[in-house]
This record gives C-alpha cells, structure tokens and sequence, in this order.
C-alpha cells in the first residue's frame, strides 16, 4: 500500500469522532429481571468501542448506563446530550440491552426501550 492508500485506509476506519450511549438493564426494579450476561454485553460494547485496536472512540464520547443508572429521565438526559455534541458526519452508535416493549398493533404499532424504573402501570393505564 502505498502512503496516499494508507491515509485513505487509516481514515475510512478511523472513529475518534464516533460517539455513543450504550444502555444495560437486568436487575429491574418491577419487572422480571434479567440474565447478568445483559450488563456484560454493554461492558463489552465499551471495550469494543473505545479500544483504539477496534473502533477508537474517545472515552469522553461514550455515554454508559448500566442498572439503576438507566432510568428514564437518565435516558433521555444522555439521548439529548449525545444528539448535542454529535456533528452531522459523525458516527453515532446507540446500544440497548434490556427489555423491550411493543406498543399497540398494526400500521399503528411502536417500540419502547424499557428504562430500570419502569413500571407496569405504565402499559396498563397509557
């Protein structure tokens, strides 16, 4: 490879400018918890994304809440902080790991990602 092919090459996977929220849940507070291998995976999503052998992500871009972290208002806090410092041709990467939930059905039907307090009220009366 010649130098003009190595920057190239060194740009197409270079991340320093990736950014990322990764969010693990298992031991939920009022909902059936969770394997450990949950939190695992967001740990291991961590290593992967900040390893400079890997992706490279600078530390200080990736976001992590793991159990009781994970709430709701926390969630959103993280989801607005990472669309804020985020620029239009970084790479963002958003990882759950927890339950989730299908709401309602048809042409009409949405996805929820399960915060550490929810509660099943939620569903129930919403």
């Amino acid at each position: 490879m010649d130098e003009k092919e190595q920057k190239m090459h060194n740009k197409e996977g270079d991340f320093s400018e990736g950014h990322a929220l990764i969010i693990s849940v298992a031991n939920y507070s009022q909902i059936n918890r969770l394997p450990a291998t949950v939190l695992n995976d967001g740990r291991d999503m961590y290593s992967t994304l900040t390893s400079p052998a890997h992706c490279g992500y600078k530390t200080s871009n990736v976001a992590t809440l793991l159990d009781s972290d994970a709430t709701l208002v926390a969630m959103r806090r993280e989801l607005k902080a990472l669309a804020d410092r985020a620029k239009p041709n970084d790479t963002v990467t958003i990882f759950f790991s927890g339950h989730g939930a299908r709401l309602d059905e048809g042409a009409e039907a949405s996805s929820a990602l399960i915060p550490f307090d929810c509660s099943m009220d939620n569903f129930i009366h919403n």
